[in-house]
């Protein structure tokens, strides 16, 4: 299959139904080459869901304030006050982030001509939401064959804005560092790390919530009530 476009670090295809059509992109080299070609590839995209996804959070944030402010008050206090926690929460969890990380995002904002903190920014966001999706992990005599590991999950927890209804990627990872394995990410454009994927090493991820755990997950038990467990597995 050829590509849609390319680059000296990237290869944009299209895939799925004509009526479902969906971009994969493959990219190659270092965590900042990857994320530049990415940026560069899919400038337009990137650019249409940061700015979607940031309405979409400050409408949400002012619909919840009633008519007690005017509107234009509500837009700047839930602007400012939802910047003000994703820096915060970006200085908070910076010793647990790793470089290759932030070379991802500033490779994207590099190419796609967005500011790296708002890059950042919209990927901590799930950190700071109690979101929740759709998914379950099946294995052992919970399948068929008793030896696969099957995992499904939909990114279901927002099901009414558009930038994250309209604008899905799948962006498979090759590195070129001594150690990296290859994977496929399932999100959007812009989105450093993995929210939700699958490895060269046959290793699945998730993140947010798990209603049933059992011993192993170090969190809780079958008798933990479901608000009080997580399992947040969003990997950098």
């Amino acid at each position: 299959m050829q590509p849609f476009e390319s680059n000296a670090n990237g290869a944009l295809y299209m895939a799925g139904p004509e009526n479902a059509r969906f971009p994969v992109m493959h990219v190659w080299g270092t965590a900042y080459e990857m994320g530049l070609a990415q940026g560069v590839l899919q400038k337009e995209e990137l650019t249409k869901f940061a700015y979607g996804a940031y309405d979409y959070l400050i409408s949400e944030g002012t619909g919840s304030m009633g008519d007690h402010l005017p509107k234009f008050l509500q837009d700047i206090l839930v602007e400012k006050g939802m910047n003000a926690l994703l820096k915060a929460n970006a200085e908070i969890t910076a010793p647990f982030t790793p470089q290759s990380y932030l070379d991802e995002i500033q490779g994207l904002a590099d190419g796609s001509g967005l500011s790296a903190d708002m890059i950042l920014h919209l990927n901590l966001f799930p950190e700071i939401t109690k979101a929740s999706c759709s998914f379950f992990g099946a294995w052992g005599n919970a399948t068929a064959t008793g030896e696969s590991l099957l995992q499904l999950r939909a990114l279901d927890y927002v099901t009414d804005a558009p930038a994250f209804t309209n604008h899905p990627q799948l962006t498979v990872y090759h590195p070129s560092w001594s150690g990296g394995v290859s994977h496929a990410s399932v999100a959007w454009p812009g989105v450093a790390g993995v929210l939700t994927g699958y490895s060269a090493n046959a290793i699945g991820i998730s993140e947010i919530g798990v209603s049933f755990p059992d011993d192993s997950f170090g969190q809780g038990t079958a008798d933990t009530p479901p608000e009080k467990v997580s399992c947040d597995a969003h990997a950098r």
